[in-house]
């Protein structure tokens, strides 16, 4: 009689849940059955290499008639190597800084971390929130890897807001046109059962705002008030999957602490050691804020990277 691997057994299992139509809907993202980001992403990725501090300029649209823009602009402190500096340094030193790094969550998103455990150079220091129990119990263990904050390294789920942001900013959304931030942003949280809905109502909905609120816009700029509501319409198409359950904020982002909790799930300040110690909320610990929401920050034409407006 054959026998019959766990690996060969599982396969059988997701082609049988695949025909059957079993599978769940949305598809959960455990991370208990990975392999450690150490035989995967360091491959390429190892935490000795060290990383130069970088601008990163995040733009956002107001939801006005000009759709009125701003950016903020950080220096984001990658850091990493052997030096235990900078954002990979503080979590996943190596060599003589080794930092290890355990954390109890109580839900299978990890969403809420109440115990972290930080070890560096061996010395072991517990931070917890106040309702948490001694030593973590009653929570899920687990080593901290580079996919607890890069949980989504391929298709990231945006939410409405950013992804128009992102779209006006690319120029993809022609953001001289009124109000694009505000119908656009109306139009994608309306609700559609089917792909086939949207792909109807979403171009449909774009451009009846302009027809019926700015008939001269309409007609000077048609070109793009059609290429606004394909973008639109490809903003839900990448984020919307009616038929999985998989609607707006369903696949948290871990990077950052904007529209997810993120780093706040234990830099929030309420997760003490029994020293007194706290975990930083410290902004400046990972990123130095060289400019926020400004519509246009003299940092960025001092680098060169925009041109200084007169």
């Amino acid at each position: 009689m054959r026998r019959i691997s766990s690996a060969s057994s599982r396969y059988d299992g997701q082609v049988a849940a695949v025909t059957f139509r079993t599978y769940p809907k949305p598809i959960p993202a455990p991370v208990h059955n990975l392999r450690p980001a150490r035989e995967t992403c360091e491959g390429c990725h190892w935490p000795q290499k060290y990383g130069q501090d970088r601008v990163k300029v995040v733009p956002k649209f107001a939801e006005d008639e000009p759709n009125s823009q701003t950016k903020t602009v950080l220096l984001m402190k990658i850091g990493g190597g052997n030096n235990g500096i900078g954002i990979h340094g503080t979590h996943l030193g190596r060599g003589p800084g080794e930092v290890v790094i355990r954390y109890g969550h109580s839900d299978e998103a990890r969403q809420t971390i109440p115990w972290v455990e930080y070890t560096v150079n061996g010395k072991k220091t517990v931070y917890a929130t106040s309702d948490a129990k001694p030593e973590g119990a009653g929570l899920n263990m687990r080593e901290m890897d580079c996919i607890d904050c890069h949980n989504r390294p391929a298709h990231a789920y945006e939410l409405p807001e950013r992804a128009l942001d992102r779209s006006l900013s690319a120029g993809a959304i022609a953001s001289g046109l009124p109000f694009a931030k505000k119908t656009g942003l109306e139009i994608l949280k309306t609700s559609y059962t089917t792909r086939d809905e949207a792909a109807q109502k979403i171009p449909a909905a774009f451009r009846a705002f302009y027809q019926k609120s700015y008939p001269a816009v309409y007609a000077q700029q048609q070109a793009a008030v059609d290429a606004g509501a394909k973008e639109v319409l490809e903003i839900w198409n990448r984020n919307i999957f009616p038929d999985m359950n998989v609607t707006w904020g369903r696949y948290p982002i871990n990077i950052g602490h904007t529209d997810f909790p993120g780093c706040f799930r234990c830099h929030d300040g309420g997760h003490n050691a029994k020293d007194g110690n706290t975990i930083t909320q410290d902004c400046n610990a990972c990123h130095n804020l060289l400019a926020m929401d400004e519509a246009n920050p003299k940092v960025l034409s001092d680098l060169g990277i925009t041109e200084a407006k007169k």
